[in-house]
Parts: structure tokens; C-alpha cells; sequence
């Protein structure tokens, strides 16, 4: 066979391979949704009213868990700063349409993603020698491409968000809960890295599969750290190295994350961020009848802003080599009025 023809018949072979390959994977995380602690819209309700925040801070409270970041734990973050290096924890901006940044939702709603789109141009000035450059950008920050942080009203419950606030958009912007609420000081306290396929010895972990309670519990164990008071968690499942053997899949229907049940730990331990290269959801969802349930009790009932679509083979890779899982963490989204969420480009500082 000649390497032409064989060039050929691979690039038809593979993505039907790939196709496949994704199904089988679907099926077993259908399969496995069924026995592995899917639980009832009533049990989803018990949990969102046990892990309730609001009121905590006043009713009227705009920066829900962001409040357990003391300015004393900005100082001990800034404490754990050692060796100097630097690393970012977002991807570049994805600027080519693919399956995670069109439009996911079968809805007949208006477009709700798609790639980065960039104009950059140059424009002339008064004198010859000078020529400058200038950018537009539009981008769909939400969804399953593109690194974000999301603001606490991104998701309402029973036409609520978090603090009991009615959720409500006026001439374009959100009433209550907008990102400048965050974007006013930023995102400042110690980062903890939770890398849970070197703590399994895998690559990956599997698209559809399940992070539990006890798998945290275990992680602390082992490690002898401890999510505490005021932490930016931090949590990989090795998805971008699952694409680089998988290619890109339906991120919306399979993707590895946390029973809705971990609420009732970081509830417990106070953390104030919560952030994931996934979307911290497991899809398929977990609670019968109701996507993005981990969302609606972050963002509603917490008041946690949620970090979405990270990339953190960098800090895993320093994490490892220099024994340290924790560090400063920093960023801060647009300071955009009434905004849902934000595009991000975290930095953690070891």
C-alpha cells in the first residue's frame, strides 16, 4: 500500500475510531450515572437549603464566599510565595470553531457560544513615523471552551439567585450580583491544587467519571493538607491531556467532575473559589431531571464563584516536581456592570 493511500484511509479510519470510541464512553457514564449516587430532585433541594448562604453576610450581600478571604489570608497567601515562578492557569483564547464553543443548547434560544473573534488592525497617526495597532473583541466567555469565571448570577433557582436576590436584567445588565462586585478587589488567597489523576496514577480521569466526598477525604489523607477557610480550590481531571488522546468530545454531555453531595464539604470548610480544567459539573448530571445541578448550589446557594475550563498542566507539572500543591493565587475578571461572568487569566505563584 502506498503511504498516500494509507495517509488517506488514516484520516478516515481514526475519527470513525474516535467516534466510536467516545459512544462506548457515553453509554458506560450513562451506565454509571445510573449506580453511582444519582440522586432525587428532593435530595438536590435538601442539600441546597443545607449549604444555604444566604443571609450570612447581611441581605445585602454581593460577594457571598468571596467574604471567607480575609485580608489576613491575602498576607499568608502572599507568605507562600518562595521560589518566584509564575504560572498562568488559563488557556489562550480558542479563536477556531469546534465542537465545545458552538452553540451547545438544543434550546430555541438565541446563540449561546463560540470562538474568540479578534480584529486587530493598524491605524495611522499625524506623523509618518508612527503607526499604532488597535483590537476588537467579542467573545461568548460561557460554555465549555474558553477559560471564565462565573459570577453568582449566572444561574437562578425558582427565579432566585444567591442571597434571595430576584433574577432580573435591565437595559442589558444583571440588577444584583454583577461581576464587578468581584472585579472590585479581585481574587487573592492561597491556592490548593487537587490533581487527582497523579493521585491515582492515571493520565486522566475518564470523561463521565465521578469525584466524590470520599475521594477528597482520601486526597487530604495522603497528602496531610486540608481544605480550609478562605481557599481557592483548584481541581484537575486531566482533561486536556484526555483530548490530546481523545480529540475534542461533547464536553456537555461527558465530562468528569463532582457529585452535587461535595456542596456539603467545602460548605463545611469554607472555600471561597472553586475552580476546574472541566466545569466542576459531571455530565451526565447526577440529579434526575436537572443539569448543572453542582452550579445552581454553588452560585445560588453558596454564593461560590466557579472558575470554568482552566488549563493546569503547567501548575500540575511545577506542583509535582516541587512537592508544593499550594501557592498564591490571583486574578480578577473584568470590572463589566452587570455582567454574569468574566473571561480570566488566573496566575499562581509558588
Amino acid at each position: 500500500m502506498s503511504r498516500k493511500k494509507a495517509n488517506c484511509e488514516a484520516k478516515v479510519i481514526r475519527p470513525l475510531i474516535m467516534c466510536l470510541y467516545i459512544a462506548c464512553l457515553s453509554a458506560f457514564g450513562q451506565a454509571n450515572a445510573e449506580k453511582s449516587k444519582t440522586i432525587s430532585q428532593s435530595e438536590f433541594e435538601e442539600i441546597f437549603s443545607e449549604v444555604k448562604n444566604w443571609g450570612r453576610w447581611g441581605q445585602k450581600d454581593q460577594l457571598g464566599t468571596v467574604n471567607f478571604i480575609s485580608d489576613r489570608q491575602v498576607a499568608n497567601a502572599a507568605d507562600l510565595v518562595k521560589l518566584g515562578l509564575t504560572v498562568s492557569l488559563a488557556n489562550d483564547l480558542n479563536k477556531v470553531e469546534d465542537i465545545n464553543n458552538t452553540n451547545f443548547s438544543p434550546l430555541p434560544l438565541p446563540k449561546l457560544a463560540g470562538p474568540f473573534v479578534q480584529k486587530t488592525f493598524s491605524f495611522p497617526t499625524a506623523h509618518a513615523d508612527v503607526t499604532g495597532a488597535l483590537d476588537r473583541f467579542e467573545i461568548f466567555h460561557h460554555g465549555f471552551a474558553h477559560s471564565h469565571l462565573d459570577g453568582l448570577a449566572h444561574f437562578s433557582w425558582k427565579g432566585k439567585i444567591y442571597n434571595g436576590f430576584h433574577f432580573e436584567i435591565v437595559k442589558d445588565q444583571l440588577t444584583q450580583l454583577g461581576i464587578e462586585q468581584i472585579g472590585e478587589k479581585g481574587l487573592i488567597s492561597r491556592g490548593i491544587l487537587v490533581d487527582f489523576p497523579r493521585f491515582k496514577n492515571v493520565s486522566y480521569l475518564q470523561p463521565g467519571q465521578l469525584i466524590t466526598i470520599d475521594d477528597f477525604l482520601l486526597w487530604e489523607k495522603r497528602t496531610g493538607l486540608k481544605l480550609k477557610k478562605g481557599d481557592i480550590l483548584l481541581i484537575r481531571t486531566g482533561r486536556w491531556k484526555a483530548v490530546e488522546d481523545l480529540d475534542e468530545w461533547q464536553f456537555s454531555t461527558l465530562a468528569a467532575g463532582i457529585h452535587p453531595t461535595v456542596a456539603k464539604l467545602l460548605h463545611e470548610r469554607e472555600i471561597a473559589v472553586i475552580g476546574c480544567d472541566g466545569v466542576s459539573d459531571r455530565n451526565p448530571s447526577s440529579v434526575d431531571g436537572i443539569s448543572d445541578p453542582f452550579h445552581i448550589l454553588s452560585l445560588v446557594a453558596m454564593g461560590m464563584p466557579i472558575l470554568d475550563n482552566l488549563n493546569l498542566e503547567e501548575v500540575s507539572e511545577i506542583a509535582d516536581r516541587t512537592k508544593r500543591y499550594t501557592f498564591m493565587f490571583t486574578g480578577a475578571p473584568l470590572r463589566a456592570k452587570g455582567a454574569s461572568g468574566s473571561p480570566m487569566n488566573p496566575i499562581a505563584v509558588f
